[in-house]
């Protein structure tokens, strides 16, 4: 029988393997140091993994426990009763000392505590850092349904990463797209799964940034190999999957949003978006996350959809934030050049007045409202009264307060603008608002 050390595989998970001489107990017994055994363990581990890799419902847990004796009963009475409703012939290894690092590093983990689930023969969830028995037993929930997306820890996302940067620059898109559906899957679940909460403000910012450029890098994948854009549909299918099941509340729905224009499917996720009317579940989702899919539900001219993306207009504020670290990102990356930030700062005006209009057109004018002063923060006072005033002509929701925006627009620039509105207002009624 190989062991796991001599094992290779042709996937970026070959480097989470190599696991050998781990100190464990059973899923009953307390973890102790056990030195003198460690030949013996690490032949149960190669069993594990061996039966792992065969049985596809099979999965297994590693436990890595600080040096600390109180610590380490302390995670060891944490992970006690979130683990008291497994199956006997579930095994759960716990490891310490150099039998914990040897693990640690052969994971791409950092540090303990670490929680490690396998299923396929893979290191498929892992969760470092809590310590909590509700966060382990949404980890242990997670791990144990064979739908659920892979939860890497953040140190494995960073390996993942960089792997697929170097594969899509040597031009091997197909497994370039592989890891980046990997990690896309990963991050999502980190951050909208049901454990997220034990993630600080700028963790979480990490990982959306990492989460954008892998969206970004797997769209031009797609559009380079066929291959690599069948990984992406498949992987597009899956995140609809789970959210269609519902176990992890909105999991699911916003990667495959993301991933519509490279997967094929916008038009089912427009037709998706526009029964919100019918559905409350799609009404939420798309309150939650609508704001990933406003340019494509304005190409359809999905005028309702588009204003149910806007829940609380202070959260645009972030929203905008974010999207202007995100441009300053890929162009620092290498992804885009410099002009790439005004191009994008140029769209993102257009996409927030045509939702400042949509908001308009659904008798929400308060919230219209608030959204411009919101987007001339974030693209100054004449690129924002610009885009309102095109935006608010194209939907047919002329205001009188659109006027005044548009008189004081620079009369060389915006000729032809301030032309077509003047034609506009003498044509058509405007509202007071």
């Amino acid at each position: 029988m190989s062991t796991i050390m001599t094992r290779t595989r042709a996937t970026t998970a070959a480097i989470l393997l190599g696991l050998a001489g781990l100190a464990s107990t059973t899923n009953a017994t307390a973890p102790e140091p056990a030195e003198d055994v460690r030949s013996v363990v690490m032949m149960m581990i190669d069993d594990a993994v061996e039966a792992n890799e065969q049985d596809p419902s099979d999965v297994f847990f590693i436990v890595c426990l600080p040096d600390d004796e109180d610590e380490a009963s302390e995670i060891f009475s944490a992970w006690k009763p979130a683990g008291k409703d497994l199956d006997d012939d579930v095994r759960v290894f716990y490891v310490r000392g150099v039998d914990r690092d040897e693990v640690l590093e052969k994971c791409a983990i950092a540090e303990a505590p670490a929680f490690i689930a396998f299923r396929g023969g893979y290191p498929v969830h892992a969760r470092s850092g809590c310590s909590e028995a509700i966060n382990l037993k949404s980890f242990i929930d997670i791990a144990l349904d064979p739908t659920s997306p892979p939860t890497y820890s953040a140190d494995q996302s960073q390996v993942l990463y960089n792997d697929m940067v170097a594969e899509l620059k040597s031009g091997d898109f197909r497994k370039g797209a592989e890891h980046a559906c990997l990690l896309m899957l990963n991050l999502h679940a980190l951050v909208e799964g049901p454990y997220n909460s034990s993630f600080g403000r700028c963790e979480i910012a990490e990982m959306d940034l990492m989460y954008n450029q892998s969206v970004m890098r797997v769209a031009q994948a797609a559009n380079q190999d066929k291959a690599a854009e069948a990984i992406v549909a498949r992987t597009s299918r899956t995140a609809k999957r789970t959210w269609d099941k519902g176990s992890f509340g909105h999991l699911g729905i916003a990667l495959w949003m993301d991933l519509a224009p490279s997967a094929g499917s916008e038009d089912e996720v427009v037709a998706w978006a526009n029964g919100y009317e019918r559905s409350g579940r799609v009404a939420q989702a798309l309150e939650k996350y609508g704001s990933r899919i406003r340019p494509l539900l304005i190409d359809h001219g999905s005028w309702g959809a588009l204003a149910r993306t806007v829940k609380n207009v202070s959260d645009l504020e972030d929203e905008l934030a974010d999207a202007e670290r995100f441009a300053q990102s890929i162009v620092d990356d290498g992804i885009a050049d410099a002009s790439f930030i005004e191009t994008h700062k140029s769209e993102m005006a257009r996409t927030m007045a045509l939702t400042h209009a949509a908001l308009l057109q659904s008798k929400r004018e308060s919230d219209a409202w608030k959204l411009g002063s919101v987007l001339a923060v974030y693209v100054g006072d004449e690129l924002a009264s610009a885009s309102l005033c095109e935006a608010a002509m194209e939907l047919g929701v002329l205001t009188a307060r659109h006027e005044t925006m548009a008189q004081d627009l620079d009369s060389t620039r915006y000729a032809a603008l301030k032309s077509a509105m003047d034609n506009a207002f003498a044509t058509v009624p405007t509202s007071d608002d």
